[in-house]
């Protein structure tokens, strides 16, 4: 039988997982080259992610391991779900989760250098900010200051290179809204 690891939770839960499945994890894979293959069951700190994200880390890796996801054409197309792309398993997957919560898996997904499930919850996140105005976006995720006058001037000088004509030219031309993400 493989050996586990144990991911240590943010909230102090250890969350077990062979290291077979967690090996697509590149964080992982080398932390466990730099113990020279020990066999010994390691615990590994993953302080900035829950235990209920990193347990939806390790069934996404599970799966993985079983059948893997087809890859998601970057850019998504503008109005095509992303079930149209993937395995229902995976589609189901991410019906599961809550928005909040896929931000977090995001963001679990990227610490521990998990290239499917990040191109998966970047192109959800992708789909579900298409096409809306800042405003909707700082509803949606729930953010309630705006930016002072003098500190919008600031960013948008710092950024000015993304509204400029040629980088506008990249984005997707389009008259609705995208719809659900799933």
């Amino acid at each position: 039988e493989d050996t586990a690891v144990a991911l240590l939770s943010q909230d102090n839960e250890k969350v077990k997982v062979p290291r077979d499945v967690i090996s697509i994890s590149k964080f992982v894979s080398s932390v466990l080259e730099d113990l020279n293959g020990s066999e010994e069951e390691i615990e590994i700190p993953i302080l900035n992610t829950k235990a209920a994200v990193l347990q939806k880390v390790v069934r996404f890796c599970s799966q993985y391991c079983q059948d893997p996801m087809k890859s998601i054409p970057a850019p998504v197309p503008f109005g095509h779900p992303l079930k149209e792309y993937i395995q229902e398993w995976y589609a189901d997957f991410l019906e599961e989760i809550a928005t909040s919560d896929l931000f977090d898996l995001a963001a679990a997904a990227n610490f521990l250098d998990i290239p499917p499930l990040l191109e998966l919850t970047c192109s959800a996140i992708g789909l579900l900010v298409m096409n809306k105005t800042p405003a909707e976006i700082r509803e949606m995720l729930g953010v309630e200051e705006e930016f002072s006058p003098e500190l919008e001037e600031e960013l948008l000088m710092k950024n000015r290179w993304s509204t400029q004509p040629a980088c506008q030219s990249l984005l997707p031309k389009a008259k609705h809204d995208a719809g659900d993400w799933r």
